[in-house]
């Protein structure tokens, strides 16, 4: 290839860790954007709905050495740990991080504020992938929002709709910003610590519950 002066394409599909309700939903939507979507789990019925849904499947445990043999990751370019289970989120992102790399691999932990998930085991956690959204955006509260009615919406942000005025429109609405797609349809993923620098020609993706 580098003979040839023909450059590789940097993967631009996700590998999640999970086939729930909530990660399927996200999964569903990068979808629209024509790249790769990998979901794993060991529950038959979510993999099932994930397969219905047009989703490339994983059935089984996505660390096991099952798991590295037969484990496509063809065209996938970033892992998003999206399950309830928080140690398993973890040991994830510690598994996919030689592959992907620590700022490719992302991770629900949890609200901070919960009384047993204290700044020690924040921090300790903090070094096995980025925080997937943001530090206080749990897969609990994901999956509250969804279940009371929250939608995954698509808006292009150009230079007459700034993204102060998107910011703007949903000010009375629970706004979680999830990614951001540029003009050459690469998925930016929104964590605590790295925000795209959304211009004009983009289009953010958001979990949005109005009033």
């Amino acid at each position: 290839a580098k003979l040839l002066k023909v450059a590789e394409p940097s993967p631009r599909g996700f590998l999640i860790v999970g086939a729930n309700d909530v990660a399927r939903t996200i999964g569903i939507e990068l979808k629209k954007y024509d790249c790769r979507v990998v979901m794993t789990d060991s529950n038959w019925d979510y993999i099932r709905n994930a397969r219905m849904a047009g989703l490339d499947t994983y059935y089984g445990n996505p660390v096991s050495s099952h798991a590295d043999e037969y484990l496509n990751l063809i065209g996938v370019g970033k892992v998003l740990a999206m399950t309830p289970d928080k140690h398993l989120n973890v040991v994830a992102c510690m598994h996919f991080m030689n592959d992907f790399g620590e700022r490719s691999v992302y991770s629900l932990y949890g609200n901070r504020s919960n009384s047993n998930f204290n700044e020690k085991h924040y921090a300790a956690q903090e070094r096995h992938g980025l925080t997937l959204f943001n530090q206080d955006v749990s897969y609990k509260k994901l999956a509250s929002f969804i279940n009371q009615g929250a939608e995954v919406r698509h808006t292009k942000i150009s230079e007459a709709f700034s993204l102060e005025d998107y910011y703007e429109q949903y000010k009375t609405a629970q706004i979680i910003p999830l990614f951001a797609v540029d003009p050459k349809l690469n998925i930016h993923v929104f964590s605590s610590t790295i925000q795209p620098d959304v211009k004009a020609g983009w289009t953010m993706i958001s979990l949005i519950k109005e009033a």
